[in-house]
């Protein structure tokens, strides 16, 4: 089985793999930063291009979740007051909402008789 050589030289054997395109590099061709190896400046470049954008996405998908979050919350208390006005629902020991309707104990008012 015959060793790769490094793509940048061509003379000497691969010791890595670049961390963005694959491609075999020697020690002494390798371009080395706090994200890996790689065979030139250009693909180190490339792979903190693509890792700020997956930690941008990343960010706005949190962000996403607090303002649907923020959305229900408010939809539900926008509900319960609808149903606290329209008196379907009752605060703990607190009275119900006015409502137009006559209350049960209270007596008919007739209407006046039509003239004829």
């Amino acid at each position: 089985m015959r060793a790769s050589t490094c793509v940048v030289c061509h003379e000497k054997e691969a010791a890595h793999r670049c961390v963005q395109c694959h491609k075999p590099v020697c020690d002494d061709c390798a371009f080395k930063d706090d994200q890996g190896v790689f065979c030139s400046r250009e693909c180190s470049a490339a792979r903190r291009s693509y890792d700020q954008a997956n930690q941008r996405a990343s960010r706005a998908k949190g962000s996403r979740s607090v303002v649907v979050a923020v959305a229900v919350i408010a939809l539900v208390i926008a509900l319960l007051c609808l149903a606290y006005v329209k008196g379907w629902v009752q605060l703990p020991g607190g009275a119900a909402p006015a409502t137009n309707a006559p209350a049960a104990n209270a007596p008919a008012v007739e209407a006046p008789a039509a003239a004829e």
